[in-house]
């Protein structure tokens, strides 16, 4: 009976093969799909700028093509081993997930997919405000030219609002992307005019998240003081057409609005106008910016090419620090002009408070010793480097770390001398780089002090109102001012 059961075992497994051989028809066609491994990215990495899929493909029949999609959107194909495609993934927003996926398709026409996540990581978003509604329009128009040769934006963002007429309203925003400016909009702005800026910044932070933002500020600048032979009161930002200017509580405003949509400070300002490296202003913006690159004296323009060779240095290295980033911009700044008077410094804003302190300390050991010293004080100032608001006007600015170091080294007063060693070392730690020629000192930082009474008076109400003198460690250097002013 056992052997019965193997016997019909046997017939029946025999005849399910011959079934098979015979009874199917195509049964022994190769059907096996290609097999598809994306080998990069891989899931779930970080990616930037531009990266290149890189595809394994496994058939028994000779691969046509392969296909590469990103959310569903084809990209292109490849039709030769080893399959891969490059794809720019600049100017999609920082944080945001897309999915990847591959089609392999064969000669038979059978297809083969994989598909992977990638998250975009946009190391630097650069904002550009570049005000060119007066004479600085044709050196503003060259240096863009240059920005042509940025053939890599790759991990960063990089938004411009340019003015670029002196006579004609009409302005543009671009996107610069690989060398191309595209246009975004374009229409009569007011560069003058803070909640231009405002806006312009809500609007890149808003389309072109990232990790840090460095915002640029391009125009004429006098730092916080006014010109007694204008009408208006122009800090920065000087628009000729509309007539108007960006004060600085105005600045401090609109960088405000920024700050408070990304929930932090700015990681790095340039402020690319003159004489807008003060005391003053630095105090108006230390809640706003991380960093600030800025110059004591008159800021050159044109012909350089350095915003692009900064830039093309960052595309090398996206994620170098602020600190890092600024310091490339000075060093460029300083370097184009070898023939040019020139100061730029780069300072961390965090040690603004501990400045202001240092300066209270030293007004009041410089008002206890007025009646002694006064007159060697005044001279002392008159030996400080200075710098003027504005061309052929009084310059009301003076060097800060070097007078008090004068202060230092000519008053018998230990106290006075104390403090001023205290503001120096200070300013010294605060400023991460520095660089001058043609002057005699220009450490990062200057300060209203004033030669004669008219030029005080004038001066006085607008800057009783500076956030530095609501704070009563700049007050008392307004009242040193006073006491000098009433002898």
């Amino acid at each position: 009976m056992k052997r019965y059961y193997k016997l019909v075992s046997v017939f029946i497994l025999l005849g399910l093969f011959v079934s098979g051989l015979y009874g199917c028809d195509g049964c022994f066609k190769e059907t096996t799909s290609p097999y598809v491994v994306i080998l990069f990215p891989t899931n779930n990495s970080t990616v930037s700028g531009i990266i290149t899929i890189q595809v394994k493909v496994n058939s028994n029949s000779d691969i046509t093509k392969v296909e590469f999609y990103v959310d569903d959107t084809k990209l292109g194909e490849d039709l030769l081993s080893p399959y891969q495609y490059d794809w720019d993934t600049s100017g999609l927003r920082h944080n945001s997930t897309h999915t990847i996926k591959v089609k392999a398709i064969d000669s038979s026409g059978n297809i083969g997919e994989a598909s992977t996540s990638v998250i975009i990581s946009v190391e630097w978003t650069i904002l550009m405000y570049l005000d060119g509604h007066n004479n600085l329009a044709p050196y503003l128009q060259g240096e863009l030219g240059y920005l042509n040769n940025l053939t890599s934006t790759a991990g960063i963002n990089v938004l411009i609002l340019a003015g670029l007429n002196q006579s004609n309203p009409l302005s543009y925003l671009y996107y610069l992307h690989n060398g191309d400016f595209q246009v975004l909009n374009q229409g009569n702005y007011n560069f003058g005019d803070p909640k231009c800026l405002q806006n312009f910044l809500i609007y890149g932070v808003q389309n072109f998240p990232a990790k840090r933002y460095m915002v640029l500020l391009f125009d004429h600048g006098s730092g916080w003081r006014r010109n007694l032979d204008v009408s208006i009161t122009k800090d920065i930002c000087w628009d000729d057409i509309y007539n108007s200017s960006i004060t600085i509580p105005e600045l401090k405003s609109a960088l405000q609005a920024m700050v408070s949509l990304i929930g932090r400070k700015i990681d790095l300002l340039y402020l690319d106008a003159c004489v807008m490296g003060t005391v003053e202003v630095d105090y108006q913006l230390k809640d706003t910016v991380s960093y600030l690159v800025s110059s004591e004296a008159i800021a050159w323009i044109g012909g350089s090419k350095r915003w692009y060779k900064t830039l093309n240095q960052l595309t090398s290295n996206p994620s170098m620090s602020p600190s890092e980033l600024g310091i490339l911009f000075a060093q460029s700044y300083f370097n184009s002009y070898p023939s040019m008077p020139r100061t730029i410094a780069v300072k961390d804003l965090s040690k603004m408070d501990e400045i202001a302190s240092s300066i209270y300390n030293f007004s009041r050991y410089l008002r206890e010793c007025l009646d002694t010293y006064a007159n060697t004080l005044i001279s002392l100032r008159n030996q400080t480097e200075s710098f003027s608001p504005y061309l052929n006007t009084e310059e009301e600015y003076i060097e800060l770390y070097q007078y008090a170091e004068l202060v230092a080294g000519n008053i018998n007063y230990s106290n006075l001398q104390n403090s001023a060693i205290n503001l120096t070392n200070i300013i010294t730690a605060s400023t991460i780089y520095c660089n001058y020629s043609g002057y005699s000192s220009a450490k990062g930082y200057s300060i209203w002090f004033p030669e004669d009474s008219a030029s005080y008076g004038d001066g006085y109400n607008k800057y009783s109102v500076l956030d530095f003198t609501q704070d009563y460690r700049g007050r008392e250097w307004l009242l040193f001012l006073s006491d000098i002013e009433s002898l």
